[in-house]
């Protein structure tokens, strides 16, 4: 009875360790070994099967224990396989990822440059973004500050000497007569000559990087896009295209209109000079309310769609782009690279479609050279500034290439004496002519007018603008030139000269005789 009882207990730890034995072989980690599950499976079998010989079982029971105890330990012999195929397969796992520890190192490795990459770009993109936004805001303030104080009778330069459109629009009359139009003086020529050669070496940065009305559109775009929550409102594609070639209608229409008239034409009509005019409300509204109409849509426009009156309206900036043509200088961008994030296309400000270039480089006229896409792209080598491949330029260096560029051509003339930005003062010397008891002779005699020089009067002037400038009576300015006493007084003296046939330094001279 007790060996009965005992071989049964030994049965019943028998099994149960066949079982424990494939269960833990199975969910052990991969260094176990697979030749263990034979040595307990045959162990686990002769014990079974001596148990059932040693039992007290009838002969029947005898032979279907001894059947089923077989079929059990078949069942279990093919667990036991499956479980060294899967031992093996981690022994294999572990030989690939001790193969692959090196390349996931390297990969680690990668990461971590790209990242310290990353973060010294993102530092370096901030500060280009910061100087290019110092820049830009100085300038703005310069001219806002200059022309309120011009307005308010300080001598401070005007918003027309500041403005480089004025030396184009006076490039023929300089040629043809050597005379400047209206309130522009030779730094304004000077300043229009920087922007152009600028173009022609780093296309429209002068839009992107020193135009203070860009500057103050791009502003409101900014704070448009806080307004409506990081929103961007763009023109439809076939529609944009259509109203960027205002810009180059405006160009030829007004450039025309001033050497046909003799005057700069655009000034009643320009945003620009509206802005500067801000401080005199009476001329405000009387001769630049046009123009005052056209800055308040221009601002409004721009909260919905970032730097509007570039985009559409601008003479300058669609003169810039056609110079800005033969150029070598444009944005590179390498579709290998690409990850195609989108970044520079969302904060483009004037909707240049990047990622979608045909070519290796942004040749559409409309890019500004502002560097902003080139500041967000997160991936290096993917945007790049520069004059080819090779030669690549940080946004900075391009930055501070654009200063020295547009600058030195202001600082020369400012060392040789010949930058002017400020209207002459007209200074008048008239001598007395009195007997020694102090009564005047002669005295209906005109004053001398020795104090005044023949390149102050300019082509563009008004006849009753050099009457009051040399203190002349109309009638006798007339009669030293040679004009009807009915000839209009608000005819410039360039009209006066061809309706008599002569020419501007014709009529100077007879008026200096």
């Amino acid at each position: 009875m007790i060996f009965l009882i005992l071989t049964k207990l030994i049965f019943l730890l028998s099994t149960d360790l066949i079982i424990l034995n494939i269960n833990i072989n199975c969910n052990s980690s991969y260094r176990a070994k697979p030749a263990a599950d034979k040595y307990f499976l045959t162990t686990g079998t002769i014990i079974i099967s001596l148990n059932c010989i040693m039992s007290d079982l009838s002969q029947s029971k005898h032979i279907f224990a001894m059947v089923t105890t077989s079929f059990y330990c078949i069942l279990k012999r093919i667990q036991a396989k499956f479980c060294s195929l899967q031992i093996s397969a981690s022994y294999i796992l572990l030989n690939k990822e001790k193969k692959g520890g090196k390349k996931k190192m390297e990969q680690k490795k990668e990461t971590s440059d790209n990242k310290k990459f990353y973060d010294k770009e993102k530092r370096l993109s901030f500060i280009s973004r910061l100087l290019r936004w110092l820049i830009l805001g100085s300038l703005l303030l310069f001219v806002l500050s200059s022309s309120i104080l011009h307005t308010l009778g300080y001598a401070a330069p005007s918003i027309h000497g500041l403005c480089p459109y004025g030396g184009l629009a006076s490039s023929l009359s300089i040629i043809v007569y050597g005379t400047f139009f209206k309130k522009i003086l030779i730094g304004t020529f000077i300043i229009f000559i920087s922007t152009m050669v600028l173009a022609m070496v780093f296309r429209r940065s002068f839009c992107g990087q020193l135009c203070a009305f860009g500057a103050l559109q791009e502003f409101f775009g900014n704070l448009g896009r806080k307004i409506f929550k990081g929103r961007k409102f763009v023109v439809p594609t076939k529609i944009d295209r259509i109203f960027r070639y205002l810009k180059y209608l405006v160009l030829i229409f007004t450039v025309a209109m001033s050497w046909m008239t003799g005057i700069l034409w655009i000034t009643p009509y320009c945003p620009y000079n509206a802005l500067g005019h801000m401080a005199d409300l009476q001329s405000l509204i009387s001769v630049y309310l046009i123009g005052f109409i056209l800055l308040i849509i221009t601002l409004v426009g721009s909260f919905f769609y970032e730097r509007f009156f570039c985009k559409y309206l601008c003479p300058a900036g669609a003169f810039y782009a056609i110079i800005g043509k033969i150029s070598p200088f444009a944005i590179r961008i390498n579709k290998e690279k690409c990850i195609n994030c989108g970044l520079c296309n969302e904060i483009c400000p004037v909707n240049v479609n990047i990622m979608d270039a045909k070519k290796e480089k942004i040749t559409d006229p409309e890019c500004i050279n502002c560097n902003e896409c080139v500041n967000a792209c997160p991936k290096e080598g993917a945007l790049n500034a520069g004059f080819s491949k090779k030669t690549v330029l940080h946004p900075i260096l391009a930055t501070i290439l654009v200063l020295s560029l547009f600058f030195t051509p202001v600082i020369a003339a400012k060392a040789t004496d010949t930058f002017q930005i400020l209207p002459n003062k007209f200074e008048r010397e008239s001598k007395s002519h009195e007997n020694g008891e102090g009564n005047c002779l002669n005295c209906n005699d005109q004053k001398e007018i020795d104090s005044v020089h023949m390149k102050d009067i300019k082509g563009s002037m008004t006849m009753s603008e050099i009457s009051s400038l040399l203190d002349l009576p109309i009638k006798k300015l007339y009669i030293k030139i040679g004009l009807p006493e009915n000839y209009p007084e608000n005819n410039t003296i360039r009209q006066a000269a061809d309706s008599i046939g002569a020419t501007v330094s014709d009529l100077k001279n007879k008026i200096f005789e």
